[in-house]
């Protein structure tokens, strides 16, 4: 039996434009072909090895990403959750249900428990839902309960890195509970190679530009940023930006300091310990374009966060554009890496 299939090979997401027909035209596809319409939903090789229920469950999942915008959908999503335990948990419906019940307490509990349980990009959308804290409807003091929940060990003191915490020190970076992850993470990056745990680079990258003092954060920038050029698949690279732009977005003194390292790029406070390996094989093979290649990074990354201000990127393409020609600077927003030449016309270009 032909069919075919909701979902995106590979990443778990949804083809939007085919669930949005689907949904447009739900009654006459239902009229149709009847209770058959969920097995030609899930393709001919998927539907072969999943049961009846799974396969109307994985075209719930998929409807609940449009279901805002239809509400005959909607309506059925409401019935089918009223018995189905199980899609009352899944990803899709629970960013559906946030905007349903208003971001509340509940649909916070169960998207925060999703976190750690699936593929990086999966949990992506996840998490940008739980750090636009204005869309939910909850306070402070329950936010943090939930996040807090499993970041404080057994022992007293001991604080496990985790996507909650992580999630936790970008949206309250100035708690107590914040400074002690930072201060941890400090203290790892310290510690003899030989000692150390593991940690992933999410929460890492998270703590770090979510928490250190804004000074420290170009040096940061810069550090993680050359470990991202030197091999490092572009999985990881949301990993970085994503954080960075939401904490310059919501501070104004962190824009100040890559404000400040953009006008003298090699005088940036260098004292943070976080990723300080003095080993750069970048600028130790052309040390003469660092200076060049920092004041790029700055520049972009202010752009991004829609900080880089006229007279600003004046200054530095000017500078940028007294480059030699060979010189080649990676945009981490893009994974483009290039002549230095074409990407001050990019620059200059918005």
């Amino acid at each position: 039996m032909p069919g075919v299939k909701l979902d995106v090979l590979y990443n778990g997401d949804v083809d939007q434009i085919l669930v949005d027909l689907v949904a447009e035209n739900w009654e006459r596809l239902c009229v149709h072909f009847g209770e058959t319409v969920f097995e030609r939903l899930n393709g001919k090789v998927d539907s072969q090895r999943r049961t009846a229920s799974e396969q109307r469950r994985r075209v719930m999942s998929a409807l609940a990403t449009v279901a805002s915008r239809y509400p005959a959908i909607a309506e059925m999503l409401r019935h089918e959750a009223d018995t189905d335990a199980t899609l009352r948990q899944d990803r899709h419906f629970l960013l559906w249900a946030k905007e349903e019940n208003r971001g509340d307490e509940g649909v916070l509990r169960a998207l925060v428990a999703k976190l750690g349980d699936m593929a990086h990009r999966r949990q992506d959308q996840v998490l940008d839902s739980l750090l636009d804290r204005d869309s939910w409807n909850v306070s402070d003091e329950a936010f943090k309960a939930i996040l807090y929940e499993d970041a404080i060990g057994a022992r007293q003191g001991v604080i496990y890195a985790s996507e909650k915490l992580a999630a936790y020190t970008q949206l309250f970076p100035a708690d107590s509970l914040s400074i002690a992850a930072l201060r941890g993470l400090e203290s790892w990056f310290r510690a003899d190679r030989a000692t150390r745990v593991r940690r992933d680079w999410d929460d890492t990258l998270a703590i770090a530009l979510g928490a250190a003092e804004p000074q420290d954060l170009p040096a940061i920038v810069t550090r993680a940023h050359t470990r991202m050029r030197i091999g490092m698949s572009d999985l990881y690279l949301s990993m970085f930006t994503k954080p960075l732009v939401r904490r310059l977005r919501v501070d104004v003194d962190a824009v100040e300091a890559f404000r400040a390292a953009l006008s003298n790029p090699m005088g940036i406070r260098e004292d943070s310990p976080i990723f300080a390996d003095p080993w750069d094989p970048i600028a130790d093979a052309r040390p003469n374009l660092q200076p060049l290649q920092r004041t790029y990074l700055f520049a972009v990354v202010l752009r991004q966060a829609g900080a880089l201000s006229q007279q600003d990127r004046t200054a530095a393409t000017g500078v940028l554009a007294s480059a030699s020609p060979d010189a080649v600077v990676h945009n981490p927003f893009t994974n483009h890496e290039g002549p230095l030449c074409l990407a001050v016309l990019d620059l200059a270009a918005h």
